[in-house]
């Protein structure tokens, strides 16, 4: 009795988890980005390997991150991603890994990356991913390729701008005639208001979705000691987060509270080799 409204449980929570995933396609993949209202298109840091790849032009040598998310706090909704990125003399390439859900339903992506500048204020960068979905019960799997492109740009001092489309090509999944993988466009902006303080604002647009409007602040209180904090407005979602920098290791957390269903954990470990 127990294990079936344990099952139905989980079943549900999985529900409302997909319907808001796909809602608002806030998948960042780093515990950072997640404390700063999932902002994801401006930065030039180990994140860009998950969202905007241009930002890993900017990278000065091979990093490794981890990166876990325990959804709602069950381990069936949650997501679990690795990447790395090396550059070298003609840009920067990166992997990634990222994992949803459990052995009923599941969502995996694989994803190369490349990000090269173009000039002092100006970089690019594109990936090539493979998106996978399982789901059981002899239910029908999805699988599909897709293209993303991204820029990032410093045209005045303290000022960084950054653009991303996810699939701008409107390729279909490959065993789906009607079914188009997710469109996005992300348009942001980072200004160093001060010597130590950040802010933060993104503009998303999916074809299938409701604009988004995000805004993000970021403080260094203590060297290498960093407190963030962001809100997605049209849903409502609020987050806030620390980050630790020790030498070549980075570690960040975050929590994001969903209005309905509570507070989310966040956690991600870099190491820049």
């Amino acid at each position: 009795m127990r294990n079936t409204i344990r099952k139905e449980l989980i079943l549900l929570l999985l529900f409302f988890s997909i319907f808001n995933l796909a809602k608002s396609d806030n998948k960042s993949f780093n515990a950072r980005t997640a404390a700063l209202g999932e902002i994801t298109s401006v930065w030039k840091d180990e994140s860009a390997i998950f969202n905007n790849q241009a930002g890993i032009s900017y990278l000065t040598a091979p990093v490794l991150s981890i990166y876990y998310h325990n959804r709602f706090n069950m381990d069936e909704t949650g997501y679990g991603a690795i990447g790395f990125a090396l550059p070298v003399k003609p840009g920067t390439f990166s992997f990634a890994l990222s994992s949803f859900g459990y052995n009923i339903y599941n969502e995996n992506t694989l994803s190369f990356g490349f990000g090269k500048k173009l000039g002092k204020y100006f970089s690019v960068g594109v990936s090539v991913n493979y998106l996978s979905t399982l789901i059981a019960n002899n239910y029908k799997n999805v699988n599909g390729i897709s293209a993303n492109i991204g820029i990032i740009s410093e045209p005045i001092k303290n000022l960084r701008i950054g653009f991303h489309v996810n699939n701008p090509f409107y390729i279909k999944y490959l065993n789906s005639s009607d079914e188009i993988i997710p469109v996005i466009f992300t348009l942001g902006a980072l200004y160093k208001a001060a010597d130590k303080l950040f802010l933060a604002y993104e503009f998303k647009k999916s074809v299938k979705h409701d604009t988004e409007h995000k805004f993000a602040i970021e403080y260094m209180a203590l060297d290498h000691f960093f407190i963030r904090s962001g809100i997605n407005i049209n849903l409502a979602e609020y987050s806030f987060g620390l980050g630790y920098l020790y030498k070549n290791l980075k570690c960040d957390l975050a929590f994001s509270r969903h209005q309905v269903l509570g507070y989310s954990p966040h956690i991600s470990l870099s190491y820049m080799f």
